[in-house]
Parts: C-alpha cells; sequence; structure tokens
C-alpha cells in the first residue's frame, strides 16, 4: 500500500498538492507563479484543487522554479534516460519498433534471407521478429536482450572494425632544403638567421 510520500503522477490532487508546494518553497501567489511559468492564473488554481494534471513541460517549468527537478529512475533507484537521440533509424527516417531488438546491416535476420526484397535499398540495420529474437534468446540464455538500439555512430565503428585494420596515409615529407647561405650568415652573431643580402634566406632572420 502507498504512503503519503508516494507521489502518484496519475493523481490530479497529488500532483497539485505538489504544485502547491513548489510555490510554497518560492513564496509566490498563484497570479506570481502563473506569470513566472506563462500560463493564467486560474491554470494554476485548477492544478492545485486537482481538477486537473498539467502537461509535463508545464510541470517541469513549476518544479524548477522551486529548484525541484523530475527524475525517473528504475526499481533499483537508478535514472532511466530517453533512448540515444543518434539510434539508428530505417531509410524513411522513422525509428524500429521499440519492442524489437536491432541488428547490424551484417546481421542479416532469417527471414530476410528466406524473402530477400530487391525493390528497395539495402536498410542501415535490420529488426529481428520477436518470435525469432525469442528463439536466439533461447539457444543463448546467457544473452540478455538489447538495453537500447544501437546509433548510428556504434554501427559506424562496428562497420569500421569489421573491415579490419584500415590503411594509415602519411602525409609527404617536406621537400629538403639545399642551404647555399655564405659563410657570413654563420660569422655575424649580431644577426640570427640569414642576412638580408643572402640568396637562399632558408632561416629568415627573426622579426
Amino acid at each position: 500500500m502507498g504512503t503519503e510520500d508516494d507521489l502518484d503522477f496519475a493523481s490530479a490532487d497529488a500532483v497539485g498538492r505538489l504544485v502547491a508546494r513548489a510555490r510554497r518553497l518560492t513564496d509566490l501567489s498563484q497570479r506570481d507563479l502563473a506569470s513566472r511559468v506563462g500560463v493564467s492564473h486560474t491554470t494554476i488554481a485548477r492544478l492545485e484543487s486537482g481538477a486537473g494534471l498539467p502537461s509535463l513541460p508545464l510541470l517541469h517549468a513549476i518544479l524548477t522554479m522551486a529548484g525541484l527537478h523530475l527524475r525517473i529512475i528504475d526499481e533499483n533507484e537508478k535514472m532511466v534516460r530517453p533512448i540515444p537521440s543518434t539510434t539508428v533509424r530505417d531509410n524513411g527516417g522513422r525509428r524500429f519498433p521499440a519492442h524489437l531488438d536491432v541488428a547490424a546491416p551484417d546481421e542479416v535476420p532469417s527471414w530476410v534471407i528466406e524473402s530477400p526484397r530487391y525493390d528497395r535499398p539495402r536498410p542501415p540495420a535490420w529488426h529481428h521478429r520477436r518470435a525469432e529474437r525469442d528463439r536466439l534468446l533461447a539457444q543463448r540464455p546467457q544473452a540478455s536482450r538489447q538495453t537500447d538500439h544501437p546509433t548510428r555512430e556504434q554501427l559506424a565503428e562496428r562497420e569500421r572494425l569489421r573491415r579490419g585494420p584500415q590503411p594509415v596515409v602519411r602525409p609527404a615529407p617536406p621537400a629538403e632544403i639545399v642551404c647555399t647561405c655564405p659563410e657570413a650568415c654563420f660569422d655575424d652573431d649580431e644577426v640570427i638567421g640569414c642576412l638580408p643580402d643572402c640568396p637562399c634566406q632558408c632561416e629568415p632572420p627573426l622579426a
């Protein structure tokens, strides 16, 4: 059973009391808070009365005013973050189904091999259908489900490693300078570098 300290974000009453807490901490009236977060004071009054739930951006703005922060944590109190913004997408720019596992381009699923399509470009990644995913996990009990779909950067690094070491292209060495300085350039202790009338100028005088 929940306690008074457990906040149910599906409960308008609990969220309304949290808004009141934020206003209490900031010493703001309903009109003051409403002005700060860009809504009408009747909206704040309605929220605090439990007559409705705020949008997530509005609740975030209200809590931020009071120096409070929203955090999503799992059962081990570890923070849960959104999926990476660079997660690989299909050729149409859409994310792959979140409930399915995504394989690298070189890991072609069996259903693709059995029913190849030649009328569309090769996708940047494949997704395993649920039945095949479950079959693969059953074959490898030590394996675990993907935490996240791979990102574009991870797939690019995988492809680089799969291809093996790449040749290193080194820049050409600088051309060798043949010094034709007269001996006077080396005899004058007051000048560091070539004399002004030296034809070589391989060591221009320091400014």
